[in-house]
C-alpha cells in the first residue's frame, strides 16, 4: 500500500505542467513591464523597482492563465507611486 502511494506521488510531480516549474522572477521599472510581459510566461512574477513613475501610459498584454497567472507587483509595498 505505502508502495502505491510512492509510486503515485512519483507520477503526479513528474506530470506537473513545465510552465509552472519554469517560473521567473524579473526585476524592472515600470516602463519596461510591457517589454518583459512580451516574453514572460504563465506563472511568472515581474516586480516593479521602486520609484516615482509621471505620465505613464499602461497598457499591457500577456498570455497567462486564472491556474498560473502572471503577478506584476511592487517591489515593496507602497514604494511605486505613478504620478
Amino acid at each position: 500500500m505505502v508502495r502505491r502511494t510512492v509510486y503515485a506521488l512519483l507520477i503526479l510531480l513528474l506530470c506537473l505542467p513545465t510552465a509552472y516549474m519554469a517560473a521567473e522572477n524579473h526585476m524592472v521599472s515600470l516602463t519596461e513591464v510591457a517589454g518583459v510581459l512580451k516574453t514572460s510566461s504563465p506563472g511568472d512574477t515581474i516586480f516593479v523597482k521602486d520609484g516615482l513613475y509621471n505620465d505613464v501610459v499602461l497598457k499591457w498584454e500577456a498570455d497567462a492563465a486564472a491556474t498560473s497567472p502572471v503577478v506584476v507587483v511592487a517591489q515593496n509595498k507602497g514604494k511605486v507611486v505613478i504620478g
